[in-house]
Formats: structure tokens, sequence, C-alpha cells
């Protein structure tokens, strides 16, 4: 789940900061994508995440737009069974 998003705007970037909690009885190998949107009607940008490990994660990149709604894998790539508060969007808490 998405704990908490940090964007900075620096040197004409915005460096974007996702924080993960996976909760799991267990560490497990993951293979998702990390998906945003500069703006609401395009496309998913994606990054790829390749996650080992349960607990708190921090996911770094740079975007030269604000991303407005950061979502765990925007693909549905893995079964959504037991994956809340994958979604973030601007201005939500």
């Amino acid at each position: 789940m998405i704990q908490d998003v940090t964007i900075r705007y620096v040197n004409g970037r915005y460096e974007v900061q996702v924080d993960l909690e996976i909760d799991a009885d267990r560490d497990y190998e993951l293979f998702t994508a990390l998906g945003y949107k500069t703006s609401l009607d395009e496309n998913w940008q994606l990054i790829d995440l390749h996650l080992t490990k349960g607990g708190r994660q921090r996911i770094k990149f740079k975007s030269d737009g604000k991303p407005l709604e950061i979502q765990i894998d925007p693909e549905y790539r893995v079964p959504q069974i037991n994956l809340d508060n994958n979604t973030w969007v601007e201005g939500s808490k």
C-alpha cells in the first residue's frame, strides 16, 4: 500500500518519493509496476518494480510534469486480492 508521497520541484523537474508498506507474513518476490500520470486523461507512465521483501520501501523517480495520480500495478499484473490503498491522487491523504 502507498503510505506517503513527497513531491519536490528541483531544477526544473519534479523529484518524487513514494513510500510503500508491504504487509506480509514473509518476504515475497513481486514483479509489477508503479504508474503515474501528470494529467488525469493521459496514459500511465510506468516504472518497473521488483519488490523482494515485506515492510517499508521507498521508490524515487524524476518527472518533467507534476504527478497527479500514482498507482501500484496500474496494468493489473498481479492478483488484486489484498492490494489496499494502492492509488494516490493529489490532494488526498
